[in-house]
Formats: C-alpha cells, sequence, structure tokens
C-alpha cells in the first residue's frame, strides 16, 4: 500500500468483518489482505485480533509490519518496540531494523542509529539488510546535520482547507496562477465493496481560492484521474488514468487531451506502446524540451523491465509528427529503490524527483541533477525543511524559481485516521527569496595576466546602466543580479583599452557566484633606443640595452651586434615608469628614464641614447693575444717562392672557410659510420672554432689597436709565422713570410688607412719572424702521397699559420684625454 499512496495516491478500504468470524478467520484474512499488499485492511484485522489477545508477539510484529508499510509510524513504532522487549524477539530478527527504519522516519535519529547498530551486531553479514543498516548509519550522521544547516531563504506553508482536506492531495502544477491538482476525496460510483473505495479527481484552484473540480468530463467516476502537466506551448495537457485491479493493485496509463482554441478539452488519448504496456504501470508525466534537438521529451515513471529496480523514471523523444520515441531509463538518477514524480524545469534544465536510494532524510526526498551538455550532473539534495523524515514528492517550480509547490505527509498535514496518523498527503507552496547569484568581475592586465586595480566597471542589462564601480585597490567587482537573464559587464581604465563579457544566467540551477573576467591591454608604446658615440655622433653597434621599471625590476633586454637600434615592442606598460640600461664593452655603462605622459591611444617612443668611450689599455690588447691565425695549405699564392703577396688575410680566410667540404671529403675518405662522423665532426669544429674565431679576434683587435694608438701611445706588435713540413724548408720559409704579409696587408688596408698611417709614422711598428717549418710538431706528414694527413687533417692544418704573439709600449701608457 505504500508505493500506492504515493502512486495515486490512494486509500484502500478494508472488507466487511462479521462478529461471527473466528480468531482464525481474522488472523487468515488478515494475511490475504497483507499479502495482497491491502496494508489498511491487514492493520485493521489485526487490531482485533490484539483487542481478543495482546500477548501474541508474532501478532504484534504483523501488526508492525502493517502499519509500516500504510505509513502508520507512530503504530509501528509501538508494535516494534513491544517486539524488541519481548523475550520471543529472537523469532523476529528484523525487528531492530525496520524499528530503526521507523525511528528514522519519525526523525529519531539518535535512537536510529543506536538500533541500527544494535541490528548490525547482531545479524549476519549475508542478511540482504546487513550493507543497507551500515548505510543508513551514515545517512543519519548526514540527516543530522543536513537538519541543523536549514536551507535558508525558503519559507513553507500548508496551503488552506480551500485545497487540501483530510483525504490526500497531490500532483500540484501552476499554470497560469491556476494550480491542478488531484485529491482522493470522491467515492467510486458503483463501488460492490465496503466501505465505498475512494478514487482521486483533478481540481483547479485559481489564486488560492476554494478548488474546483475539471469538468466536461476531464474526470472518471469509476478510475483515478491525476498528475496533470502541459506541454511546452501548453496546447496538451497529459495527465494519469489508473483503476482497481485487484486489492491494492492499481495499474495506470499515461492520457493526453488537445486543448480546444476556446479552452475547451478535446477527446482523451491513450499514449500507445511503447509508453503504455499492458501489465505494468506508466505514470507521472512530464514534459520537457531537449535544447539540443528542440524537440519535446516525456518523462514518466514506470515499473517495466530494464529498469534498475522498483518504479524507475524513464524519458521518450517525441518527434516533429508527435511520435514517441522508445522509452529509455534515466538511469543516471535511479536506484534500485523507487524513484518517482520527475519534473524537469526548463529555465535550468534540471530535473526534479523524488527518491528513497539516495542518502535521505527518513522517507522519500526531493532531489535534483541539471544538465550539462548531454549529461546529467551531480545529484543534489534539496534540503532541510523541504525535505523531511516523512514522504517529499511531487516537487514542482515555476519558472523564475520564486514559488514551488509540493505533497508531503509530514507532521501537520491532515488525516483520515487520527488513531493512527497515517495517510495523508497535503500541498504545500513554498515561498523562495529572489534566486539571485552574483556576478564577480575580476580585472586583469591583458599582457602581465596580473590583477589591475583602479578600473571602472559597469553592469548593463538591455542597455540599462544598472550599477557602476571603481576601486582603487582592488580588482574585484561583485554585482547581484537575477537569473535566466542576460547581462554585460564593461571594464574601462585609462592608458588601456576597454574589455565587454557577456554573462547568461540562464543555465544556473543554484544560486551561485558567476566568475567572469575581463582583460584591459595596455595601450601599445612600441620604444625604439639608439646608441651613439658622444664624440663624433657615429653609430654605436654591439650594445645591450636592458628594460627596467622604476624599481629596478627586470622587464626585458636586447643586443645588437650589427647595428645601433633597439625595438622594444609591447614592452611598455603606459601606467609605469621605465629606465634603460645601457651597456657595451668599450663604452661606460649608461642610464636613461622613459617617461610616459598619458595617452589616448597605441604611441611610438623613441630614444637618442650617446655613449662615451672608455679608454683602451694594454691590459685589454692583451687578452687577445697571442692571436693564431690559419691559412689554408700553400696559401696565400700557391706554387710560388715569392716572399710578399698582395693579398689581406681575410680574403685568404674567405677562401679558406669555402673549402670546409674539401677537407671533410678528404680527411674522411674511405671511412664509413662512426669514424666518418668523427672525422666530420674535427673538420667542423676546426673551420668554426678555430678558423673563423682567428679573423673574427682580429677585426676586433683592429678596431681597440687603432683607439689605443689614438689615445697617444706608440705600440710594436710582435708577428711569427709556421707553416707544416709537406714542402722544402726553403719553400715554407717564403711561404711563411708571404703569410706575414697577408696580415701586414690586412693592417695597411683596414679602417680606410688609418693603421698604414700609425705604420709609416712609426707610431705602429711590427716585428717579423717566419719560421716556416722549424717549429711544426714531431708526427706530422710531409708525405704529398699523404694527402690526408699531410693537407687535410686539423693537426697539419693547425701548423699552417701566423701569430700575433705580443704588443709593446714604448714609455708611459697614454689613457687619452
Amino acid at each position: 500500500m505504500k508505493k500506492l499512496i504515493i502512486i495515486l495516491i490512494t486509500l484502500v478500504g478494508c472488507a466487511s468483518i462479521g462478529e461471527a468470524q473466528t480468531l482464525r478467520q481474522y488472523k487468515k484474512e488478515a494475511l490475504k489482505a497483507f499479502l495482497m499488499k491491502d496494508y489498511y485492511a491487514a492493520l485493521a484485522h489485526y487490531d482485533v485480533i490484539l483487542d481478543v489477545d495482546s500477548s501474541n508477539i508474532e501478532t504484534y510484529y504483523n501488526h508492525a509490519e502493517s502499519a509500516r508499510n500504510f505509513n502508520a509510524y507512530n503504530t509501528a513504532e509501538r508494535s516494534y518496540e513491544r517486539v524488541a522487549n519481548s523475550s520471543e524477539k529472537a523469532n523476529f530478527p528484523k525487528t531492530d531494523f525496520w524499528l530503526a527504519s521507523i525511528k528514522k522516519n519519525l526523525g529519531k535519529y539518535d535512537e536510529a542509529s543506536a538500533l541500527f547498530q544494535r541490528y548490525i551486531n547482531n545479524a549476519s553479514a549475508q542478511d540482504e539488510t546487513y550493507v543497507q543498516a551500515q548505510q543508513e548509519l551514515e545517512y543519519l550522521k548526514w540527516a543530522s546535520s543536513t537538519i541543523e544547516s536549514p536551507v535558508d531563504e525558503m519559507y513553507i506553508k500548508r496551503l488552506g482547507d480551500e485545497v487540501n482536506s483530510e483525504y490526500n492531495e497531490i500532483s500540484p502544477f501552476m499554470m497560469d496562477n491556476t494550480l491542478y491538482y488531484a485529491s482522493l476525496r470522491f467515492e467510486k460510483a458503483k463501488d460492490d465493496q465496503y466501505p465505498t473505495r475512494h478514487i482521486t479527481k483533478v481540481l483547479t484552484s485559481e489564486e488560492g481560492g476554494m478548488g474546483k473540480v475539471i469538468e466536461n468530463n476531464f474526470n472518471s467516476d469509476l478510475k483515478h484521474t491525476s498528475n496533470v502537466c502541459f506541454n511546452s506551448d501548453n496546447s496538451r495537457i497529459y495527465y494519469t488514468i489508473c483503476d482497481y485491479a485487484e486489492a491494492a493493485k492499481i495499474p495506470c496509463e499515461i492520457y493526453y487531451r488537445n486543448v480546444n482554441s476556446d479552452g475547451s478539452w478535446a477527446g482523451a488519448v491513450r499514449l500507445p506502446e511503447p509508453i503504455n504496456v499492458i501489465g505494468t504501470t506508466s505514470t507521472q508525466p512530464n514534459i520537457g524540451v531537449n535544447s539540443a534537438t528542440n524537440q519535446e521529451v516525456l518523462y514518466f515513471v514506470s515499473d517495466r523491465t530494464g529498469g534498475k529496480g522498483g518504479h524507475d523514471v524513464w524519458y521518450s523523444e517525441i518527434d516533429n509528427n508527435g511520435n514517441f520515441g522508445a522509452p529509455q531509463n534515466l538511469a543516471t538518477i535511479n536506484t534500485a529503490m523507487d524513484e518517482y514524480t520527475p519534473f524537469f524545469h526548463q529555465a535550468s534544465k534540471t530535473i526534479y524527483f523524488s527518491s528513497q536510494g539516495h542518502q535521505n532524510l527518513g522517507g522519500f526526498d526531493v532531489f535534483k541533477s541539471q544538465m550539462k551538455g548531454a549529461a546529467w550532473g551531480e545529484i543534489e539534495h534539496l534540503g532541510f525543511p523541504l525535505n523531511s523524515s516523512y514522504n517529499d514528492l511531487y516537487f514542482t517550480l515555476n519558472e523564475d524559481e520564486s514559488k514551488a509547490y509540493f505533497a508531503s505527509n509530514r507532521l501537520g498535514s491532515a488525516f483520515i485516521d487520527k488513531s493512527r496518523e497515517a495517510c495523508c498527503n497535503d500541498i504545500y507552496e513554498v515561498d523562495i527569496a529572489p534566486a539571485m547569484i552574483d556576478i564577480l568581475a575580476l580585472t586583469f592586465n591583458k599582457k602581465t595576466q596580473l590583477p589591475l586595480n583602479g578600473t571602472s566597471v559597469q553592469l548593463i542589462e538591455l542597455e540599462n546602466i544598472l550599477k557602476e564601480d571603481s576601486k582603487a585597490d582592488n580588482n574585484e567587482y561583485t554585482f547581484g543580479v537575477e537569473k535566466y537573464k542576460d547581462y554585460v559587464v564593461i571594464a574601462k581604465k585609462p592608458n588601456y583599452s576597454s574589455d565587454t563579457i557577456s554573462i547568461s544566467t540562464a543555465d544556473f540551477a543554484n544560486p551561485e557566484t558567476l566568475e567572469g573576467k575581463l582583460y584591459l591591454r595596455p595601450l601599445l608604446v612600441d620604444l625604439t633606443a639608439f646608441t651613439f658615440d658622444s664624440e663624433d655622433n657615429a653609430p654605436v653597434r654591439g650594445a645591450t640595452i636592458k628594460l627596467l621599471d622604476c624599481k629596478g625590476n627586470f622587464i626585458a633586454d636586447l643586443t645588437n651586434a650589427s647595428k645601433n637600434d633597439f625595438f622594444f615592442d609591447e614592452e611598455i606598460n603606459p601606467d609605469n615608469c621605465y629606465e634603460l640600461a645601457i651597456s657595451h664593452p668599450d663604452y661606460y655603462p649608461e642610464k636613461r628614464k622613459v617617461t610616459i605622459q598619458e595617452i589616448f591611444e597605441d604611441t611610438h617612443l623613441t630614444e637618442n641614447i650617446n655613449l662615451r668611450k672608455i679608454p683602451v689599455t694594454k691590459e685589454r690588447l692583451d687578452k687577445y693575444l697571442p692571436m693564431p691565425l690559419y691559412f689554408d695549405n700553400d696559401e696565400p699564392d700557391k706554387k710560388t717562392t715569392r716572399t710578399y703577396t698582395s693579398k689581406t688575410y681575410p680574403q685568404t680566410t674567405s677562401a679558406y672557410l669555402a673549402r670546409k667540404s674539401t677537407f671533410k671529403a678528404e680527411y674522411g675518405k674511405g671511412l664509413r659510420g662512426e669514424q666518418r662522423i668523427v672525422t666530420d665532426q674535427e673538420i667542423d669544429n676546426f673551420f668554426r672554432n678555430t678558423v673563423q674565431v682567428g679573423i673574427d679576434t682580429l677585426l676586433n683587435f683592429d678596431d681597440y689597436l687603432i683607439r689605443y694608438i689614438q689615445q697617444g701611445n706608440t705600440a710594436e706588435l710582435m708577428i711569427r709565422g709556421f707553416a707544416s713540413p709537406l714542402a722544402t724548408s726553403s719553400y715554407n720559409e717564403a711561404l711563411t713570410k708571404r703569410r706575414i704579409s697577408s696580415i701586414l696587408n690586412h693592417f695597411k688596408s683596414c679602417h680606410s688607412g688609418v693603421l698604414e698611417s700609425f705604420i709609416r709614422d712609426g707610431r705602429l711598428k711590427i716585428t717579423q719572424a717566419p719560421f716556416g717549418e722549424t717549429q711544426a710538431a714531431a708526427g706530422i706528414s710531409d708525405s704529398p702521397s699523404d694527402k690526408r694527413n699531410s693537407i687535410y687533417s686539423p693537426a697539419a692544418s693547425l701548423e699552417r699559420r701566423v701569430e700575433i704573439i705580443e704588443i709593446k709600449v714604448e714609455g708611459q701608457e697614454k689613457l687619452g684625454n
């Protein structure tokens, strides 16, 4: 009967009991009624039996079982306690379990916990209720804390006698200020049972007025009519028709009626298979809309096969032609126990339902799950006081979530049988404080991603500025907004581009904080710095410039080896001040403040920086020495015994570097695999780290040597030349002189002949020492037939060189003005 009260909800009368019946007959009738789930009749029979014989503990247990299934919690509690305190308790091993369940329904959580623990201590782990008892202990801890933390801003009241009666009132559904609901207050016509059974009919109450039965043959005098809902455009009403079958078995089917243009009802249409299936119940319809497909979805409850157990929530998509798709089990929310009364809230895309299978306060509690994309989200309990330790079902909610309705048999509801305190559900109204959501607008610097304080933030709805706020020391702005609306948030700040975000509160079922981040881009300030020599205003190449803020924090650095311009792109924030730190090995360090006035658009800045040279010392020149400079075989000027050449050393080096591939091929000839890799690497290293480094060092040395002499010094360079032992000694001596000659040619021609003038006037002297092959390392091949080792090997190549080994200074060193 318990389930049927919830489904329909109905109350079945008991059969007439004559005084002539014997006690045995009463027991037989009581057992028969219990097995047929006619718990009210069973309870009445056991009442009579206990009046005759109040000493039979088995009768008390059966009495308690009937009362429990009939939701007569106080009656069940008294009878279970009689069994629990008797010497025959061992014959009824689940007494503690069921008594604990009743205590939980009555909200007596401490007593329930103690009884569940006692049951666990005495029961076998194989008992089907053993694991459930362990779970209930955890549920009770949660239930106690939930009761102690009621949901604020939720005001619940029982609707008055205009709507509720001492019978069951269920399935509230509000539409256009009219409350549709069902009541069990009506007697079934032409009923052959005594007392006459009751049926439900659908009523309406306009603006809290007296309930009125829907006319025009909408209801039946023989069957239950209940569970009304409308489709998305209110053009169709769905409802349930249920019939008594036998005893407490009442199968239900879903119907609909179209709404005529004058507001009247069209004829009843039974939903086809597979919605209604013979032999199963389909009930409690509700209509939602699938946002992805824009098609209506029928949610309903059924005990058909394929579910998780008991009554489950199912759904069926309705196509554009009105055809119902194959029902799908809403497995995400269903459990092995019963789930009832689904309601889909379209605005928040949330399904509400009642369940015994999820963590609850006692009986059926209301839960919800919000659709996230194509999946259902976490199942949430609606909390206390909406949920109680009794049964709470048929939850519905208006669009803006300000008012809800549900049915409950909690304390305060009317009862048909006050001695039982059983039955009946009344309809309750919930006033919910305006569901406000906080929009938290956070402002950031788009470039650095760091919080940006001092912005001005506006909240706009439909082009109306609702609120404006500015905080000098914070980047967080909170605005309270309403659900199911669209807003625009704009953030502005001088020297920054503004940013705008759109926020919709349509997809959020619960009050919460929606976070929006606004990124204001600093207006772009490009900075180009140029470096010049302070004496002659010549461009200074090879400097490094660091960009720092005024607190000395590093931002960026640039080095330009070949030019004197330095471009800082998107590094400058107009709100900050900056400093340039310039360094160059030949110039004194320099710093330059960069001042930015308030700007209104992207801006380009230019800074010209003059640098003062650092005097060159002999110590500085000595760092380059000794300086080995390398030559190709028999270069410059092959196959000659001349002791001079017209080539400069850079000219010989350029041709030499171009022959690297030839050296690799000849030195690695005949080798394969790892051996060839090793020889290639040797050649690469020689040309990159020896030949190229030599020419680069010479060119740098030239600049310093010129500056040193220009400071008033007289210098003498010591140069010596070497050759490999491949040719004759006399040939190699002449070759060595040609190599020194190429160095002299370089000095005379570089920098527009400045060094040549120093040589002519004696300020620069060059002393030569052509050693030829006399200083060649032992073991170097001198065989013309062994070119691999005598010409192309790195060992032989190292012998073909000129070295600037020393610089001498006459008199006191001068460092200029």
